[in-house]
């Protein structure tokens, strides 16, 4: 039997995409040697099929939406041609970090409604810094490592890769 996938929207999400639920196809990922890393991510509609295997999913394209990691601590999130979000996230002391996001647009041009634009972007931004703060504040243990003990699946590869380049990094530099 072949584990499915399932992504449960929100309903703001169901009403962007006319669906209740999608189904996570996979991940595909590109490391360079300087460490960073790129995901793609593919979905599609969940009509009750099987997810496809990693080798049938197209090959990663710098046009499609897709995440871009640079260690240590750089997330560059490209949603389409003209619109990416830029987030450094800056360590303060042992457990405290600063965030620094900012949201690049070429869509809208006109001075006036572009400052309204990246206005209402930074307002959204906030909120959902706000909502993943809460897991984060709360997350046990506070340090990741790469054997944990956990259970990961195959969506879980971001998590897996992220943790394997920095277990190196670790080793490299004690």
């Amino acid at each position: 039997m072949t584990a499915r996938r399932m992504i449960e929207l929100t309903p703001a999400q169901r009403r962007l995409v006319g669906v209740r639920s999608v189904l996570r196809e996979g991940l595909t990922v590109a490391l360079s040697k300087d460490n960073q890393i790129e995901f793609w991510a593919y979905n599609e509609k969940d009509i009750g099929q099987n997810p496809k295997k990693v080798e049938q999913l197209p090959s990663p394209d710098e046009n499609r939406p897709h995440l871009h990691f640079i260690f240590p601590n750089i997330w560059q999130n490209y949603v389409n041609k003209p619109f990416r979000v830029f987030v450094a996230f800056v360590p303060v002391d042992e457990s405290n970090t600063v965030i620094y996001l900012r949201n690049y647009q070429r869509y809208v041009n006109v001075p006036v409604l572009q400052e309204l634009t990246d206005w209402m972007m930074m307002i959204f931004s906030k909120k959902i810094l706000n909502q993943d703060r809460r897991v984060v504040v709360t997350q046990l243990p506070i340090k990741t490592e790469l054997k944990m003990g956990e259970k990961l699946i195959p969506g879980d590869l971001p998590i897996i890769t992220y943790r394997r380049i920095r277990e190196d990094l670790k080793t490299q530099n004690p």
